[in-house]
Order: structure tokens, then C-alpha cells, then sequence
């Protein structure tokens, strides 16, 4: 039986910027959204304050009608290095260079993927209004020459695996343009992905991305 599903979806401009928001219900057990945000050069259109690319939105359903056992926990760190290898692979099938794992930037990820978690919100600003590159001048981490982030989110009633995860990930983000262009930008040369779960049994990965990471002496 097909689930019916139910989509609203809206962009609404906000102080700081572009603010865009996502409704979804389905009878499936599951559903899976990404957003994305571009500063390198010739990314896409951006707006004048934030340089949030909201030329596009994608967002996918994944609907199931039957649910099975409640989902458990799995290993979120395992996971984040999961996406890490698959995003590689993508880059390698178009002669692109590895990503490096940057672990600050992989801290300045599972903390957003933490927050969105705690407090029950996805997107690319927090409830204060700040965007990633706020978290992560906040952490002393300079980066120039263009930065990124991709999120998403899933939701499951079913118990998942690691590999499952970080499958539905790294497919919604190359099936949608905006996405797909961070991850196969030239520009960049360091990732940092963070994995996150809550009690209403949700994970959120936030997947942030460098140019040039400057370390201070």
C-alpha cells in the first residue's frame, strides 16, 4: 500500500538572511531531507548578506508502511567515516582528489548535528540565527578560499545499520545539484562530517567543508 504523503514547503526571508523552512508527514516509517549552503566562488547565486545559495532546494521522501522493531542507536562516528569513504568514492568517479578528514572541522559538525538534535530543529542556522561559517569562526577555525555544508536528516521507527545511514546520506546529496556541487567542488580539500541522534529517533549528519584551513602558529 502506498503511504500518502504530504509536502509543504517555503522560503521566507529572516533578518540574518534566507531562512528556509520544510514541513513533511507521511504513514511511512521513515523520511529524509537535505539543504545546502555554498561560499565558494561561482557556486551558485547568493544572498548579499549570508552567501547562502537558495537557488535550490531538494528534498526526498522515503516512504515504508511498515514499521518494525524501534530503531536503536548505532554507531554515529562509524557512520560520519562512512559517508567520509563513500563522498571519496563519488570524487574518485570523477577523477577528483580525496577529501581530507579535518577533525575540527568534524567537531565544529557533530556539534551542529548535536544541537539539531537537542533541540528538535534542521537547518543550516541555529535558533540564535547562526549560520556555519559564525560556528566556525567561533571555534578559531579560519578557512579560506570557500567553504560549505551539507545536512540531512532521517527518521526511522526500523532498527538501520551504520552503512544504511550513511548510504541514504551520501544518495540524496548526490541526486540533488546544489549538494552534489559541494561535494564535487575543486575548491575544496577538507570535509568534517558529525552524526547525531535524540529520543524521537532521528539522525542528523552535518557534513562541513574547507578550501584552505589556516592554521595559526
Amino acid at each position: 500500500m502506498k503511504a500518502a504523503l504530504w509536502l509543504s514547503v517555503g522560503v521566507v526571508a529572516a533578518m540574518l538572511g534566507v531562512a528556509i523552512t520544510y514541513n513533511a508527514t507521511s504513514q511511512g516509517s521513515f523520511y529524509a531531507s537535505v539543504f545546502f549552503a555554498n561560499d565558494a566562488k561561482g557556486a551558485g547565486a547568493q544572498d548579499a548578506q549570508t552567501g547562502v545559495v537558495a537557488k535550490k532546494m531538494t528534498t526526498q521522501i522515503l516512504s515504508h508502511t511498515t514499521a518494525t522493531a524501534a530503531a536503536t542507536k548505532i554507531d554515529l562516528a562509524k557512520t560520519a567515516k562512512l559517508i567520509h569513504q563513500k563522498i571519496n568514492e563519488q570524487r574518485a568517479k570523477y577523477g577528483l582528489a580525496a577529501l581530507s578528514w579535518d577533525p575540527a572541522l568534524a567537531k565544529i559538525a557533530t556539534d551542529h548535528s548535536k544541537d539539531m538534535a537537542k533541540r528538535n530543529y534542521f537547518s543550516h542556522n541555529d535558533l540564535e540565527g547562526h549560520r556555519y561559517t559564525y560556528r566556525y569562526s567561533s571555534a578559531g577555525y579560519i578557512c579560506k578560499q570557500g567553504s560549505g555544508e551539507n545536512i540531512y536528516k532521517f527518521s526511522s521507527s526500523r532498527t538501520i545499520t551504520e552503512e544504511y545511514l550513511a548510504s541514504k546520506a551520501v544518495d540524496a546529496w548526490m541526486d540533488s545539484s546544489g549538494h552534489k556541487r559541494n561535494i564535487l567542488s575543486k575548491s575544496f580539500h577538507n570535509e568534517g562530517i558529525g552524526v547525531a541522534f535524540n529520543s524521537v529517533r532521528s539522525y542528523y549528519v552535518t557534513q562541513d567543508f574547507c578550501a584552505v584551513h589556516v592554521v595559526k602558529r
